[in-house]
């Protein structure tokens, strides 16, 4: 009868090694397959990176254009004053000009 427990015991232990072998295989498979997971997580979050990166440089770019582009625009605008300084200031001196012909006609009659 010692033989036949003994037997039992050994019968049922081997039967508990092959379900935690299993468990530990699946275990394995789903540690694999959550490591495949995180590279790809891990190769999305670095090309999101990039991505990011490059936006934040086009951002700075961009912002160094428009500072180029509001120097530009106030040149513009000062040597558009000064133009329009110039023509008043001929607008003047023609006025001045037509005067003096009016008056030196009106003497000589």
């Amino acid at each position: 009868a010692t033989l036949a427990g003994v037997e039992a015991a050994k019968a049922e232990l081997e039967q508990k090694l092959r379900a935690v072998t299993e468990d530990l295989q699946k275990a394995q498979v789903e540690n694999q397959a959550l490591r495949a997971t995180l590279i790809v997580s891990e190769t999305e979050a670095r090309r999101l990176k990039g991505e990011l990166d490059e936006q934040k440089r086009r951002e700075v770019v961009m912002h160094g254009q428009a500072k180029v582009l509001q120097g530009q625009l106030f040149s513009a605008r000062a040597g558009e004053e000064k133009h329009q300084q110039a023509l008043s200031d001929a607008d003047v001196r023609i006025r001045v000009l037509l005067e003096n012909a009016r008056q030196a006609a009106a003497e000589r009659e």
